[in-house]
């Protein structure tokens, strides 16, 4: 992993950029807003972590 505090679109934009389609992308940690969430899915992760799913989907 990268030593960060949390996922951030320039990470995640970066692994996109350089790793293979099939590789899927995992953003996990600060996610605590849906609007920072679907950056992070427009950036390319395919799949996210975190612990406020409730609040994501409200």
């Amino acid at each position: 992993g990268i030593n960060v505090p949390g996922a951030t679109v320039e990470i995640v934009e970066l692994l996109r950029k350089n790793l293979k389609p099939q590789i899927k992308i995992k953003a996990s940690g600060g996610i605590k807003t849906k609007e920072f969430a679907l950056e992070l899915l427009h950036a390319g992760a395919d799949r996210l972590g975190t612990s406020n799913g409730i609040a994501l989907i409200s």
